[in-house]
């Protein structure tokens, strides 16, 4: 496992040698391989794809897929090239049309719950922040089931000065950072396991179960909540804003945080419906009806 370990850093590394332009022609291959020959998950994008857009027809859901394909080859290579390039030539990239909005809050004395969904590119959106914001950057995460993959994106993720805090520890680390300015990190769109679904909603038209973990932090610490809205202005380039949720979480009614970012998601994913990771069973839970 050390020697694939270093075996992938050293072909990271080579990678990132690369210009875009020429890794965007690999990630071309990678398409090709990807959707016609081994069909990645196609069968679960198709049905996903369907079930969200049922006005869609089957020529429009096709286009959709190729374009998600296309997207998520090109997120594989830009993610291995951010693990080695500069954050000045890494942040040229991204451009956050209202970070002022994140360091507004850092005067008041404000911490922030910085919500998003998986969308490319998510990952590096989150890993610039730290030398953008004033506030301490937290980022909650799931831990990986292989370790080797977890060290690489662990190392990955906080090259930049985030701080990564697996989900299981995360409501003791808010309770430990009480005290400080942080700007915490959360992806909210996972499907939760069966003992963990409390609340359920119509998202992308069909019956969504949602984590209320969100909502629950929130309230708990009084936190601001933003969403984040990651748009893919063109191949390697990304533009990111932030969209208040609410500044007075314990003020606002049961589940009224939730369907906010909820909602927030599902109109991001419909104006740009190749950006969602479509790949994953989102609704792999019914609801069992009493």
């Amino acid at each position: 496992m050390s020697i694939l370990y270093w075996f992938l850093r050293l072909f990271g590394y080579l990678i990132s040698l690369l210009p875009y332009k020429l890794i965007f022609l690999i990630s071309d291959f990678l398409y090709v391989i990807a959707y016609y020959l081994v069909r990645y998950r196609k069968a679960i994008v198709f049905n996903n794809l369907r079930n969200s857009f049922p006005e869609k027809n089957e020529k429009e859901i096709e286009t959709i897929s190729k374009k998600f394909y296309h997207n998520l080859c090109d997120f594989i290579f830009e993610l291995i090239k951010a693990n080695y390039i500069s954050f000045n030539r890494l942040s040229k990239t991204f451009n956050y049309t209202n970070i002022d909005l994140i360091n507004k809050y850092y005067d008041q004395g404000r911490s922030i719950l910085y919500v998003g969904g998986h969308i490319p590119n998510w990952e590096i959106s989150g890993m610039l922040l730290p030398k953008l914001v004033k506030h301490e950057v937290n980022a909650v995460y799931l831990p990986l089931s292989n370790n080797m993959f977890d060290r690489i994106m662990i190392n990955l993720r906080s090259r930049f000065g985030v701080k990564m805090v697996s989900s299981s520890k995360s409501l003791r680390r808010f309770i430990e950072n009480r005290k400080k300015l942080t700007l915490n990190l959360m992806v909210a769109d996972q499907s939760p396991i069966k003992s963990e679904i409390h609340y359920w909603t119509n998202f992308l038209n069909q019956d969504t179960p949602i984590f209320l973990g969100v909502e629950r932090i929130a309230k708990k610490m009084n936190y601001v909540v933003v969403f984040t809205r990651i748009q893919r202005i063109r191949r390697g380039n990304y533009e990111v804003s932030f969209i208040p949720v609410t500044e007075n979480p314990k003020e606002t009614k049961k589940f009224e945080i939730t369907e906010k970012h909820t909602k927030l998601l599902e109109e991001t994913i419909k104006m740009y419906p190749d950006n969602w990771l479509w790949s994953h069973r989102r609704w792999k839970h019914k609801r069992v009806q009493n």
